[in-house]
């Protein structure tokens, strides 16, 4: 899932917070049904915050940034942990 996580953030630096979350809520609905965690999943939630960032949606933001910090806790490899929560301090809820 890394490969598809990376084609969403596009939806977001084009503004256009609807196609963003349709994306990203279908990625974290694989990752959901088919128990894949690590990266993919704190992946997910990060897509998931900025997508709501973009919408003006702070609330929601929050959640999911929240839920990605918690998610990148259980992540193996320290470079992608570190990647993740580098990735998160640039969003702006």
């Amino acid at each position: 899932m890394k490969e598809a996580n990376g084609k969403f953030p596009v939806y977001t630096v084009v503004k256009r917070p609807e196609s963003a979350l349709y994306h990203t809520m279908r990625c974290l609905e694989i990752c959901k049904e088919n128990n894949i965690g690590d990266w993919d999943i704190a992946f997910a939630y990060e897509a998931m915050a900025r997508a709501y960032a973009v919408a003006g949606q702070k609330t929601e933001c929050k959640k999911y940034i929240e839920l990605a910090n918690k998610a990148g806790e259980q992540i193996k490899v320290k470079g992608d942990k570190d990647y993740l929560f580098s990735e998160l301090r640039t969003i702006n809820c």
